[in-house]
C-alpha cells in the first residue's frame, strides 16, 4: 500500500548509497595499489643504479650514495605501507589481492638476490641472511592469503612484516657495521636503519593502521 512506499524508497537509497561507497572503495584500492606498482618501479631501477655503483667501488662515500639508499629506504618500505593500507579491514577478496601482489613483489626479489650466493664468502653469507629474510616474509603472506576472516589476514600480514623488518634490522646492523670497519667510514647501509624503524613503530601499531584505513 502506500504506507510502503516511504520504506521503498529508503531502502533504494540505502541499496545506492551502498553501490556508490563500493564504487568508491574500488576506486580508492586500486589508486593506492598503483602507487605501489609505481613505487615498485622507481625502486627496480634504482637497485639496478646501485648495483652497477656498487661494482664499480662498494665503498664509495659520495653525498649522494647515502641520499640514493635514504630514497631507496623509503620507497623499498613505503610500497609495504600502500599495499598494506589499500585493502579495508572488512574486505576479504580485495586483501587477498594486495597479498598476492606483495607476494609476487618479494619473491621477484628474492629471485634477483639468489646470483649472490655464487659470490666470495663475505658476500654470499650475506645473500643467505637477506634472502632468509626474504623468504621468511613468503611463507608468512602464503600463510595469509588462506585466512578466512579479514581480521585474521590483518593480523598474520602485520605479524609477518614486523618479524621480517626485525630480521632486517639485525641483517643491515651486522653487515653494515662489518662493511664500515671494512671501508674506514659510515657505510652508506645505515641510512636504511631509521626508515626501518619508522616502519617497525608503524607494524606494531594496529590502532595507527586501523585509523589510517577507516573510510
Amino acid at each position: 500500500g502506500d504506507s510502503d512506499a516511504p520504506i521503498a524508497r529508503a531502502e533504494l537509497k540505502i541499496y545506492s548509497g551502498q553501490r556508490v561507497l563500493a564504487r568508491m572503495r574500488w576506486a580508492l584500492c586500486t589508486s593506492m595499489v598503483s602507487v605501489g606498482f609505481v613505487l615498485w618501479v622507481l625502486i627496480w631501477f634504482m637497485i639496478r643504479h646501485r648495483q652497477a655503483a656498487r661494482k664499480k667501488d662498494i665503498c664509495s662515500s659520495d653525498w649522494h650514495i647515502y641520499v640514493e639508499n635514504t630514497v631507496l629506504a623509503l620507497l623499498y618500505f613505503g610500497r609495504f605501507v600502500v599495499f598494506g593500507l589499500a585493502p579495508l579491514v572488512d574486505d576479504l577478496r580485495r586483501m587477498r589481492l594486495v597479498i598476492c601482489i606483495d607476494l609476487a613483489v618479494v619473491l621477484t626479489v628474492i629471485i634477483q638476490s639468489l646470483g649472490g650466493l655464487w659470490a666470495p664468502v663475505p658476500a654470499s653469507l650475506k645473500a643467505i641472511c637477506f634472502i632468509a629474510g626474504d623468504g621468511f616474509l613468503a611463507c608468512g603472506l602464503v600463510r595469509t592469503v588462506f585466512c578466512r576472516t579479514a581480521t585474521t589476514m590483518q593480523k598474520y600480514l602485520w605479524g609477518s612484516l614486523l618479524i621480517w623488518t626485525l630480521m632486517c634490522i639485525a641483517s643491515h646492523l651486522v653487515w653494515d657495521t662489518l662493511t664500515s670497519i671494512e671501508c674506514g667510514h659510515v657505510y652508506p647501509g645505515y641510512c636504511w636503519q631509521p626508515v626501518q624503524l619508522l616502519f617497525l613503530a608503524f607494524a606494531s601499531r594496529p590502532r595507527l593502521r586501523q585509523r589510517c584505513t577507516a573510510f
